[in-house]
C-alpha cells in the first residue's frame, strides 16, 4: 500500500478549505494558526503540489485543491459515520442499572463479575439513587428497589426475603449483660435515615413498645450503619442477607436471636413493560434470579 497523507494534515486541510481561513480552522481544531500553516505546508510537500492560492489575508483552493478537497471531505465523512456507528453499538450494549448504595456494595458488585464473564458483550453502568423509578424519564434499563412490588408502568420480580436482625461488634458486647430483647433498650442503637422504621418494626414484632426506643446515632444509609456497628459504636438493625458474610466471619455478632420478616416489603427487580425491555435486561433478570437464589436470606 502506498503511503497515506498524515491524518492531522488532512483535517487541517479540510477545515481551511471549508472556512477559507487559517485562523477559523485553528479555532475549530483548537490549535494555533502556525500549527495549521505547518500542517498545510507538510501536506503540499507530501503531494508535491500547492493546493491553495494565497493572497493578502485570503486563502482559497486552486483546481487541484478543489479536487483533493472533495475526496478528503468524503473520506472524513465516511470515517466519522463508521466511528459513530461503532460508538452507538457500544453504547447500546451497555446495561444501565439503578440500585441502592448498600445493596450495590454488599451484593451486586461482588457478584457482577460472574454476570460479565457469562455475557462479555455487555458492559454495566451502575448508579445509585433513592428517587422513584420512572422509565419514561430515567435513562436506565432496570432497577433494584425496596418496596411492596407495586410500581406503576413497570413489572417487578421479588429477589429475596428481607429479614432484619440486630448486629454489633464482638467488642461492643464485652461487659454488657444482654440476655433478652428488652436489654437492647439500654444500648446505643444506630438508626438509619433511609430506613427509619426498622427498629420500630423489630421491637413491635417482639411485643415491646416503640415509645421506649432510645435515640442514638443517626446514619445516612445502611452501609454507614453497618460500618459503625463493626467499629463498636453501637447496635445496628441490619438486613440479614447483606451482613451474613460479616456474621460468618465474626466481624459482626447478633446480641439477641430475634428477627423480623418484613414480608412483601423487600427487594425487587423492577423493569419497564415487556415491550420496552431489551435483550440485555432480560439476560440480567435470568442471571440475578439464579445467582441470588444461593444467597441465604434468613438466619
Amino acid at each position: 500500500m502506498h503511503e497515506l497523507p498524515p491524518l492531522n494534515a488532512l483535517k487541517a486541510f479540510d477545515s481551511v478549505a471549508r472556512h477559507e481561513s487559517v485562523s477559523h480552522a485553528a479555532n475549530e481544531l483548537c490549535v494555533t494558526p502556525g500549527a495549521i500553516t505547518k500542517q498545510i505546508q507538510h501536506l503540499e510537500s507530501f503531494l508535491g503540489a500547492p493546493l491553495f492560492i494565497r493572497r493578502h489575508r485570503q486563502i482559497i483552493l486552486n483546481e487541484k485543491g478543489k479536487i483533493f478537497q472533495r475526496a478528503v471531505s468524503k473520506a472524513l465523512l465516511e470515517i466519522q459515520t463508521a466511528a459513530n456507528s461503532i460508538k452507538g453499538s457500544a453504547q447500546n450494549s451497555t446495561l444501565k442499572i439503578r440500585s441502592y448504595t448498600t445493596f450495590s456494595i454488599r451484593w451486586l458488585i461482588p457478584h457482577a463479575p460472574k454476570f460479565l464473564s457469562a455475557n462479555p458483550e455487555i458492559s454495566l453502568e451502575l448508579t445509585t439513587s433513592l428517587d422513584p423509578v420512572d422509565f419514561a424519564r430515567d435513562n436506565i434499563d432496570c432497577a433494584i428497589r425496596l418496596g411492596s412490588g407495586d410500581w406503576p408502568n413497570a413489572t417487578s420480580t421479588k429477589l429475596i426475603d428481607n429479614v432484619i436482625v440486630p448486629v454489633c461488634s464482638p467488642e461492643y458486647l464485652k461487659g454488657k449483660k444482654i440476655k433478652q430483647p428488652k436489654d437492647l433498650l439500654t444500648c446505643n442503637l444506630l438508626h438509619i435515615k433511609r430506613r427509619p422504621n426498622d427498629w420500630n418494626l423489630w421491637f413491635s414484632g417482639i411485643g415491646l413498645s416503640v415509645d421506649l426506643i432510645p435515640q442514638g446515632m443517626m446514619c445516612e444509609n445502611s452501609e454507614i450503619a453497618y460500618s459503625a456497628a463493626k467499629e463498636g459504636l453501637g447496635i445496628a438493625m441490619a438486613q440479614y442477607f447483606l451482613v451474613r458474610d460479616d456474621i460468618e466471619l465474626g466481624k459482626l455478632v447478633r446480641p439477641v436471636m430475634q428477627s423480623h420478616d418484613c414480608g412483601d416489603n423487600t427487594y425487587y427487580l423492577v423493569m419497564p413493560s415487556n415491550s420496552q425491555q431489551n435483550i440485555y435486561s432480560r439476560k440480567f433478570k435470568e442471571w440475578i434470579l439464579t445467582e441470588i437464589e444461593g444467597s441465604k436470606d434468613r438466619p
